[in-house]
């Protein structure tokens, strides 16, 4: 298993997530705990559903 240390860098630029998300695995933590698979997926919840979620951190979160 393959563990990220949590980096609380900037935040994804949304913007350029405009077609369809790639399966690479580069996680990502929400405000809500959620973990998402990478930028392009946290970007889609975020935009597409209007999810009142915002960046946590880059890496898996922690439970």
């Amino acid at each position: 298993e393959i563990y990220f240390e949590p980096d609380f860098g900037f935040p994804p630029d949304c913007k350029v997530y405009t077609e369809a998300c790639t399966r690479e695995y580069n996680p990502i933590c929400d405000s809500a705990a959620k973990t998402y698979s990478n930028e392009c997926t946290f970007c889609n919840e975020k935009m597409n559903n209007d999810a009142d979620i915002h960046f946590n951190h880059f890496g898996e979160c922690e439970y």
